[in-house]
């Protein structure tokens, strides 16, 4: 499955490379929760298309989706609107994709510290002598 779709919903390239869409290389297999709420909506609107109505840039909206980064309430609210959710909803959803997030860093760090040491999560530790 490919995350990435433009508004008329055929795959693009990632935004570094293209400016067609709101995913970020190296993410493109993963679909947060706010992602499949605003698939979900009437309308099934772009990132690009809220980001213009919303007055922000699609990175920074592409950012709170993938749980990178968070929005002030009144950008909160804002997007709650344009999916025709509620800010109680888009919050548990950002939640969630924060929380994933931060366990797709932990396992890139983990996986990092075990082939640069060789310590695991039940093994030596780094400094140890044995």
């Amino acid at each position: 499955m490919h995350s990435t779709a433009t508004a008329e919903g055929s795959p693009a390239a990632p935004l570094a490379s293209s400016g067609q869409t709101c995913t970020l290389p190296g993410m493109d297999r993963y679909i947060s929760p706010l992602v499949i709420l605003r698939l979900g909506s009437p309308g099934q609107p772009s990132c690009r298309a809220i980001a213009e109505k919303m007055k922000l840039s699609p990175n920074a909206v592409s950012m709170f989706e993938m749980g990178r980064t968070a929005l002030s309430d009144d950008n909160m609210k804002s997007y709650a609107k344009q999916v025709g959710s509620t800010l109680k909803e888009v919050r548990a959803r950002w939640l969630q994709a924060r929380m994933s997030y931060h366990e797709r860093e932990l396992r890139k760090l983990r996986k990092n510290l075990v082939e640069e040491t060789g310590a695991g999560r039940k093994g030596r530790h780094i400094g140890s002598r044995s």
